[in-house]
């Protein structure tokens, strides 16, 4: 990441949109796209079914945990979309289909975004400006909420006021929350890590610390799959104690650069072939 300042996305939300997209692709747009997303081994139907499959065991992980996963379809009114890409978006994505006038972006960029903040209780009350639909034909929107209970709940009593370091320049006063128990833990010597599961354990928010003095954007370039996949496998059950910056996160950024850069830039350029959709 080039610019500063805290970065916070979804991965699933972008490949279950691109997913979705790729559904109304053709020719070398479609290609592209399956390469990029790292599936282009697989054939649309088994794509559609691996998804199809995947959706409930995420949006029913256990009784403490809540998530909600809403995909939907923005058509111009009039826009005749292939009924083949309206049915398959719907079976495998759960993709409800909407027409709007994009002629009057306000109203349309109302519309979508009370869907969206429907779907997420609030907690997203705004995804699209009217400037985002100008010369739209169709949009493809995904909302993801989730609401999790600790499976150990910090205290509110334990909550103080502390130095949190944030770059060279020094430490800002935050809330810091705190608790101490026993967790699945890892230290190599470079980072530390930890497991604090939700509810049944099914779901667990994984929290990474660098060794003091590591240069955290050197660290970030250094994180893999793999190498996560790696931490996780390796962390054991120990008694620690753990103390968290309460915090909040609003972010909002323009992804058709890093997916060009991925190769997926035929999907923007003025030929992209979604025929498969019902664009001409």
């Amino acid at each position: 990441r080039a610019q500063p300042g805290n970065l916070f996305y979804s991965p699933f939300s972008i490949s279950e949109a691109l997913m979705l997209a790729m559904n109304g692709a053709g020719g070398q747009t479609r290609t592209d796209m399956a390469n990029s997303l790292g599936v282009g081994g697989m054939t649309q139907n088994q794509i559609n079914t691996a998804n199809s499959l995947l959706l409930p065991s995420l949006t029913n992980p256990d009784q403490q945990v809540q998530i909600s996963i809403a995909n939907a379809i923005w058509a111009q009114q009039g826009l005749p979309l292939s009924p083949q890409f309206i049915a398959s978006s719907k079976k495998s994505y759960n993709a409800e289909a909407n027409t709007l006038d994009f002629h009057s972006p306000a109203l349309a960029a109302s519309t979508i975004n009370q869907w969206v903040s429907r779907n997420t209780l609030g907690k997203i009350p705004t995804l699209v400006g009217p400037n985002d639909l100008a010369g739209a034909s169709a949009v493809l929107t995904n909302a993801v909420y989730f609401h999790g209970k600790w499976q150990a709940p910090f205290s509110k009593g334990d909550t103080r006021n502390g130095p949190f370091f944030v770059n060279k320049s020094g430490p800002k006063t935050v809330s810091l929350m705190s608790q101490e128990g026993r967790f699945p833990y890892l230290d190599t010597g470079k980072l530390q890590a930890i497991s604090l599961p939700y509810g049944a354990g099914r779901m667990s928010l994984y929290v990474v610390l660098p060794k003091q003095g590591t240069d955290i954007n050197s660290f970030t370039q250094t994180l893999s799959q793999r190498g996560v996949s790696k931490w996780i496998g390796a962390m054991r059950p120990a008694q620690v104690k753990i103390t968290l910056p309460r915090f909040k996160a609003v972010y909002a950024a323009d992804i058709k650069a890093p997916l060009a850069a991925l190769g997926m830039g035929a999907a923007f350029a003025p030929a992209a072939d979604f025929s498969p959709m019902g664009l001409k």
